[in-house]
C-alpha cells in the first residue's frame, strides 16, 4: 500500500528530506530484522541496490519506558537534530515527549508533526532574527540565551519569551564538548540574570549541556552543573525572579558500549536533582536526549557495489560512506563493523582481513581500514548496527550519493504497548500489508 492511497495527515511520515512518504509496517513478534530487510528488498523495483535504513520503533518505545522508569522527574525533550525521521518525531510526540529545536526548519518539523508549542524548547543561544520571529509567530516561547547581545535581540523581537540562561559545564569530561562555544560561568551568569531583570525580560531558569558522543565520560559532570544551577536559582530570587525550569541538556548514551551506561547517568542525576531540588513542585526539569532514543533503533543496509583483491587483501566498496551515514568515522573516530545479511555454510565462513571503502570518489572515504569478515560477493547486503544517531540525516551526500530510503516497522506487542500508553486505538489498515495509521 503506498502513502498516496492513504490520508497523509494520519500516517507516520518519512524523514523530512524524503519526497515520497513511507508508512510503518506492523510485523509479527517473531520476525527478525534480517527478515524485515529481505521482505523490503523483495518489494523494491527501482534503486533496489541503494542503501536504506531499518527503523524499529519498538526500540524507541523501550527507551521511552526505560527513561520514565529511571528518570521520572525529568521530561525528555527529544533533540530533533539527532535524527529528523518523522516517524520518530510523531511517535515520541504521541508518547508525550517534548522537543529540542535549534532552527526554523526544526521548529517547523515539530509543529508539522503536531507538537504543542509549549512542548518545544528553542535551544540555540545565537538565533537568526527571522527564526526568532518565526518562533514568536508560532508561540514557541521557551528558549536559551547566554549573552547580553542575545537579550537585546530577544527584547526587540520577542520580549515575552521565556528565557533559559545557558551555563558552562565541565568541558574536559566530554569527548565532544560545547563548553567554549556556548554558556557562561556562574559569575557571568549572575550579571546576565540581573541584566535580564533590568531589561524587564522573562527569565525562567537555567540550562546546560555536559557534552556529546554517546555520553560524556564522567557522569559527575551532572551534579556539578545541577549544583551551579541551584546557586543561580537562589541568586535569581534576590533580583526578583522566580526560576522554575531546569534544562539538564543531553549527552545520554544510546547503546550499552558507551563509556558510561545510562543507568549510571540516571542514578547520579536522580540523586543530584533530589539533593538540590527536593520539592517536586518547585521546578520543572527537562532534558534533551537525542542519541539515547534512536541510536540502536536504526540499522543501515548497504550493498557491496564493488570488490577487488590486492596483495591477498580484499577491498570492498559499499553504497554509503563518510560523507553520509558514516560521518562519525571523521567526527568521532567511530569505526563500524558490519555483518552479512545472508548466512553461509561454516566452511565458507572463514573470516578474512578486508578493507571497506565508501562509495564517493574521495580516496579518503574509508569506513573501516581493517575488518575480519567472510569473503563477500558483489551484490550482497551488509547490515550495520547502531546507526540511528547523527548519520545520513546530517548530510546531503558527496558526489550525489545519499541514503534516503528507510523501512519503518514495529512488532505487534510493541504496538499494543504503545497504544495502551497513548490511549490510542489499535486499528491498522485492512490490506495485505498491515500499515499503521495514527
Amino acid at each position: 500500500m503506498s502513502s498516496a492511497d492513504t490520508d497523509s495527515s494520519k500516517v507516520i511520515d518519512a524523514p523530512i528530506f524524503i519526497p515520497n512518504r513511507q508508512d510503518i509496517s506492523l510485523v509479527e513478534d517473531t520476525k527478525t530484522e534480517k527478515e524485515v530487510a529481505r521482505e523490503f528488498l523483495r518489494c523494491q523495483l527501482d534503486d533496489w541496490d541503494e542503501s536504506f535504513f531499518l527503523g524499529d520503533l519498538g526500540d524507541v518505545l523501550k527507551k521511552w519506558m526505560n527513561w520514565k522508569e529511571h528518570l521520572p522527574r525529568v521530561e525528555p525533550f527529544y533533540a530533533i537534530k539527532c535524527n529528523y525521521a518523522q516517524p520518530v518525531v510523531r511517535f515520541l510526540a504521541a508518547l508525550g515527549a517534548g522537543f529540542d529545536c535549534a532552527s526554523q526548519n526544526e521548529l517547523a518539523l515539530a509543529l508539522e508533526c503536531g507538537v504543542d508549542p509549549g512542548k518545544i524548547v528553542y535551544a540555540h543561544t545565537q538565533k537568526f532574527l527571522t527564526h526568532l520571529q518565526y518562533a514568536k509567530e508560532n508561540q514557541v516561547s521557551l528558549m536559551t540565551c547566554d549573552s547580553v547581545y542575545e537579550l537585546e535581540k530577544i527584547k526587540r523581537i520577542y520580549p515575552n519569551a521565556r528565557l533559559l540562561l545557558r551555563i558552562k559545564s565541565n568541558k574536559e569530561e566530554a569527548v565532544c564538548s560545547r563548553g567554549d562555544k556556548f554558556g557562561v560561568d556562574v559569575k557571568q551568569a549572575k550579571k546576565l540574570i540581573a541584566q535580564a531583570k533590568h531589561m524587564e525580560l522573562n527569565m525562567v531558569g537555567i540550562c546546560f549541556h555536559t557534552g556529546q558522543r554517546n555520553g560524556c565520560t564522567n557522569a559527575g559532570a551532572f551534579p556539578k552543573a545541577i549544583g551551579d544551577a541551584k546557586t543561580l536559582f537562589d541568586f535569581a530570587k534576590t533580583v526578583g525572579f522566580k526560576f522554575d525550569v531546569l534544562d539538564i541538556g543531553g549527552g545520554f548514551p544510546g547503546s550499552d558500549d558507551a563509556p558510561v551506561k545510562f543507568s549510571e547517568f540516571s542514578n547520579v542525576i536522580r540523586h543530584a536533582v533530589n539533593e538540590y531540588f527536593p520539592d517536586v513542585n518547585e521546578v520543572r526539569i527537562i532534558a534533551e536526549p537525542g542519541r539515547y532514543f534512536v541510536d540502536t533503533a536504526f540499522k543501515l543496509m548497504t550493498n557491496v557495489v564493488g570488490k577487488r583483491k590486492l596483495e591477498g587483501k580484499l577491498d570492498y566498496f559499499v553504497g554509503d560512506g563518510i560523507y553520509g551515514a558514516f560521518n562519525a568515522v571523521i567526527a568521532e573516530q567511530k569505526f563500524s563493523f558490519p555483518k552479512p545479511l545472508e548466512d553461509v555454510a561454516d566452511d565458507e565462513n572463514k573470516p578474512l582481513s578486508s578493507k571497506i571503502y565508501g562509495i564517493s570518489c574521495d580516496g579518503g572515504d574509508i569506513i573501516n581500514e581493517s575488518v575480519m569478515i567472510r569473503e563477500l560477493q558483489v551484490g550482497e547486503w551488509l547490515i550495520w548496527e547502531n546507526m540511528g544517531a547523527y548519520t545520513v540525516l546530517v548530510s546531503y551526500g558527496f558526489n550525489g550519493f545519499v541514503t534516503y530510503k528507510a523501512k519503518y516497522f514495529i512488532r505487534i506487542s510493541d504496538w499494543n504497548e504503545f497504544c495502551n500508553i497513548t490511549k490510542r486505538k489499535h486499528d491498522v489498515t485492512k490490506n495485505s500489508q498491515n500499515v499503521i495509521i495514527l
